[in-house]
C-alpha cells in the first residue's frame, strides 16, 4: 500500500506546517520517517496496513500536543530498536543521543508491557510492571508522553486485535496509561483512554452509561444552551471578550460516579462550560459576574489559579444551578487552556525560563506519588536526564542502582542509602578503594563502608558529587552544622551578655518572652531557627536584653521578617510568600509526613492543621495548602506524633499483641488506652505513637491487621 503510506506522510508534513513547526524540524521528521520506513520494511499491523502507518500516526498525535522536535523524531522511531535490526549506534549516528535515549526508554516499557500481559492472567495489573513503567520513564517526561501517544493510537485501532488480548491491553491502558495521563495533567487524553478501555472491558456497562448520558443531554440541552447564552450576554455587556467551549463528562467517569451512589442528574460536573479569557484579571471578573447572576454551589468552588495543582493545572471551577439544572463553569486564560488540554506536554510549546526546574520537580512528584501505595510523598530519588542510563551493582545488598552518565561514586552512594550518606567511610569500585569523585561505568561493582555512629561528612564532599540534588543535600547539611557550631547556647549567651554590657535578662524571663511572642519553648530552638535567616546578630542579642523597650523593638523587627524564617525552619513548604508573624504546629489533629496539611492564617498567625481538621472545616479564615518538605525530611529525619483509634475483636492478649507489633515495626508507643465493649466483645483502643511518616504507620497497621488485632482504624 505505498499510496496509503505516501498519503499519510504527506498529511503529517502538512499538519506540521499548520502547527507552525520550522522547516528544519519538518525535514528531520521526514528524515526519521524514511529511516523508520526502511527498517520496518514489509512489516504489517494486525489490520493488514503497513506497520509504518502506526509511527506516522503516533508522531501526528505528538505534534497535536505541540511536542518538541526530538520528541517527534523519537515518536517516529519508537519501535525501531525493538522490532527491527537497527542498532543503537546507527540511531545515535543518524539522530543523536537524546533521541536514541528517548527511544530506549519507550522500548523498555514496551518489553515490560508484553511480559506483563504474557505472565499476568488476571485483569489486575502486576504491581511490579506498574513500577517498571514509572522507573523506566522517570528520567524524562517526554518518554511518558511518547508512550501515551503510542498507546492512544493502538487503542484507536484495537478492533483488529483478538478479544482476549484486547481486554488485557484495555485493562492495562485503564490502570496505567490513563492514570499517567491524569498525573501529567493531560485530562482530555485521560478521558478518551478511559472511555476506549471501558468500552472493551465492560461493553454492556459502557453502552448503558452512554445511553444514560444521551438521555440526560436530550432532557437538559435547551437549559444548558440557555445558561451558555446568558453567560455570553453577561460578559459581552461588561466588555469582556471570551471564547466559549463546552464538554460532557466522560463515560467511564460518569459510570464510576453512578456506581458510588449518584444519580446522573446529581453529578454536578456532567456538563461543563469553559470560559477562556485574555488574562487572569478577567478570570476573576468573570467569576464575580457568574456568582452575581446565578445560584452557585459553595462546596464545589475551587480556585486552581491562585493555587495550581502540582501538575501545573490552573482554572477556576464553580458549579451553578439554573432552573433545576446543574452546570460546571471552568474559567481560565488561553495559556491555562493549553495546559488543561495537553498538561505538561504544553511546556514544550511555552518554553519558560524555569522549564527544566518545573519539569524536574513535577517528575519527582510523579515518581513519589506512584511508588507510594497511598499516593503520598516519599523521598525524591530520581532526576530528569537525557544522557545514557545504565546499572551498577552495589555489593552491600547485591542491589542494582540505575544511574546516568557522569555519575560519581558519591552520587551512587546517595541513591543507594540516603539515611547513611553522612556516615560513609570508604567506597570501593571493582574491588579497589577509590576517590569519591570517581566516575562510574556500566557494569561496575560498588562496595560502601560506613561508620557506626560517627558522621564523616565534610564540606569538600560537594566537589565529589555531580548530581545537583546530592550537592544541595551536602551543602544544606554542612551549612547547618557550621551555623549550629557557632550558635551553641552557652557561646551565644556569653556573646549577648558582652554586647549588652551585662544587662541581660534572666533565662526564665527570656523563655517566657520567646513563648509569648514566637510560640517557641527553648533558646536552642530560637537560635536554630534564626540560623536560617539574614537577621543581624545585634538584633538577636537585643531580644535577650533586660530592657523591655530594647527587647520589644528587636522582637518587632524579627517578627516583621518572621514569615521568611518561621515556616522555612519547619518541615513545610508553601508559605514562602504569605505574611505572618507567628507560626504554630497545632495539637488538635495528627500531622505526619504523607498526610495532606494546610495553614490557617488568622490575625497574621499561621497554624498548621490536617486538611480535614474540624478547625479548618469550620473556619472562615484564609486557608493555604502546604506541602511536606522532602529536603527537610531527608536532611533532618525525626519521628512525628500520631494519635489513632483502633477497633477489633476483643481478646485477653490484645494489649500484648498491639505492643509487640509496634515494637517490631519500630513504632514508639507513648500511650495506650484499651476499652472493652462487653456487649459486642469489641475493643476500642486509643494510641499515641511516634512514627517516621504515614507509610511507616500504615505498615504497622497492616501488621496489626495480619495478626487479627484490629478490623478498623482511623487517625485522630
Amino acid at each position: 500500500m505505498p499510496n496509503l503510506v505516501q498519503r499519510q506522510v504527506r498529511d503529517l508534513l502538512n499538519f506540521l506546517k499548520e502547527k507552525k513547526y520550522s522547516t528544519h524540524t519538518i525535514d528531520l521528521v521526514h528524515k526519521s520517517f524514511e529511516f523508520a520506513n526502511y527498517h520496518h520494511g514489509d512489516q504489517v499491523r494486525k489490520s493488514g496496513e503497513p506497520y509504518i502507518i502506526h509511527p506516522i500516526a503516533t508522531t501526528k498525535i505528538l505534534a497535536s500536543w505541540d511536542m518538541d522536535e526530538n520528541t517527534l523524531i523519537a515518536g517516529m522511531l519508537h519501535d525501531v530498536l525493538e522490532d527491527t535490526y537497527c542498532t543503537e549506534e546507527e540511531m545515535i549516528k543518524t539522530f543523536g543521543k537524546e533521541v536514541t535515549t528517548l527511544v530506549k526508554f519507550v522500548t523498555k516499557v514496551s518489553v515490560y508491557s508484553k511480559n506483563n500481559r504474557k505472565n499476568n492472567l488476571y485483569t489486575n495489573l502486576a504491581e511490579k510492571y506498574s513500577i517498571q513503567v514509572f522507573m523506566s520513564m522517570s528520567y524524562d517526561l517526554r518518554a511518558m508522553i511518547i508512550k501515551i501517544a503510542d498507546r492512544y493510537h493502538n487503542m484507536q485501532t484495537i478492533q483488529y486485535v483478538k478479544p482476549e488480548k484486547a481486554k488485557k491491553v484495555a485493562q492495562e491502558t485503564l490502570d496505567i496509561y490513563a492514570s499517567i495521563s491524569g498525573r501529567l495533567g493531560m485530562y482530555k487524553v485521560k478521558t478518551e483512554l478511559l472511555d476506549m478501555s471501558f468500552a472493551i472491558i465492560d461493553p454492556e456497562a459502557y453502552k448503558s452509561t452512554k445511553e444514560a448520558i444521551a438521555n440526560l443531554i436530550e432532557t437538559n440541552k435547551k437549559k444548558w444552551d440557555e445558561i451558555l447564552l446568558r453567560l455570553k450576554n453577561i460578559l459581552e455587556a461588561n466588555n469582556i471578550p471570551a471564547r466559549f467551549e463546552s464538554r460532557i463528562k466522560g463515560v467511564y467517569s460518569t459510570y464510576k460516579k453512578m456506581q458510588s451512589g449518584y444519580e446522573i442528574k446529581q453529578i454536578h460536573d456532567i456538563y461543563a462550560i469553559r470560559v477562556i479569557l485574555n488574562d487572569v484579571y478577567m478570570c476573576y471578573q468573570t467569576l464575580g459576574l457568574t456568582h452575581m447572576n446565578f445560584t452557585y454551589l459553595v462546596n464545589t468552588f475551587k480556585d486552581y489559579i491562585s493555587a495550581p495543582k502540582w501538575n501545573l493545572y490552573q482554572s477556576i471551577h464553580t458549579t451553578i444551578a439554573f432552573d433545576e439544572v446543574l452546570s460546571e463553569v471552568q474559567i481560565r486564560t488561553n495559556k491555562m487552556d493549553a495546559f488543561a488540554n495537553n498538561g505538561l506536554a504544553a511546556h514544550w510549546k511555552y518554553k519558560e525560563a524555569n522549564q527544566n526546574d518545573i519539569l524536574l520537580t513535577v517528575n519527582n512528584i510523579l515518581l513519589r506519588d506512584f511508588l507510594n501505595s497511598n499516593e503520598k510523598d516519599i523521598n525524591s530519588i530520581k532526576d530528569i536526564t537525557t544522557g545514557t542510563i545504565f546499572d551498577v551493582l552495589v555489593l552491600n545488598s547485591n542491589k542494582f542502582i540505575t544511574v546516568s552518565n557522569g555519575s560519581t561514586l558519591l552520587d551512587v552512594a546517595y541513591k543507594y542509602n540516603v539515611d547513611n550518606f553522612f556516615n560513609i567511610l570508604a567506597i570501593y569500585r571493582n574491588g579497589e578503594r577509590s576517590h569519591f569523585d570517581t566516575h562510574v561505568e556500566s557494569g561496575d561493582t560498588i562496595k560502601i563502608n560506613y561508620t557506626e555512629n560517627l558522621e564523616t561528612i565534610k564540606p569538600s564532599w560537594i566537589n565529589s558529587a555531580n548530581n545537583d540534588i546530592v550537592k544541595k543535600h551536602i551543602l544544606n547539611h554542612t551549612k547547618k552544622y557550621e551555623l549550629n557550631k557557632q550558635l551553641t547556647k552557652s557561646q551565644f549567651l556569653a556573646n549577648a551578655e558582652f554586647f549588652l554590657e551585662g544587662r541581660i535578662a534572666s533565662e526564665e524571663h527570656v523563655l517566657n518572652r520567646l513563648e509569648k511572642e514566637f510560640d517557641i519553648k527553648s533558646i536552642n530552638t530560637f537560635l536554630d531557627n534564626l540560623s536560617e535567616t539574614n537577621i543581624p546578630t545585634d538584633t538577636i542579642y537585643k531580644v535577650f536584653s533586660e530592657n523591655k523597650k530594647i527587647a520589644n523593638e528587636a522582637i518587632l523587627n524579627i517578627k516583621n521578617q518572621a514569615w521568611k524564617w518561621l515556616a522555612k525552619s519547619s518541615y513545610f513548604t508553601g508559605l514562602e510568600n504569605i505574611y505572618f508573624t507567628s507560626f504554630k504546629i497545632t495539637t488538635c489533629c495528627t500531622k505526619i509526613p504523607g498526610i495532606d496539611c494546610v495553614a490557617k492564617i488568622t490575625r497574621n498567625k499561621a497554624e498548621i492543621h490536617r486538611n480535614d481538621c474540624v478547625q479548618v472545616r469550620n473556619s472562615k479564615a484564609k486557608i493555604v495548602v502546604v506541602e511536606w518538605s522532602d529536603e527537610k525530611l531527608a536532611n533532618w529525619p525525626r519521628y512525628f506524633k500520631a494519635a489513632l483509634l483502633l477497633k477489633g475483636n476483643w481478646t485477653e492478649s490484645i494489649g500484648n499483641t498491639i505492643c509487640s507489633v509496634l515494637t517490631k515495626m519500630k513504632v514508639n508507643l507513648v500511650k495506650i488506652d484499651i476499652k472493652k465493649h462487653k456487649e459486642t466483645k469489641v475493643h476500642e483502643t486509643y494510641l499515641l505513637v511516634y512514627v517516621k511518616n504515614l507509610d511507616h504507620l500504615q505498615k504497622a497497621i497492616l501488621e496489626l491487621e495480619a495478626k487479627n488485632a484490629i478490623s478498623g482504624w482511623r487517625i485522630i
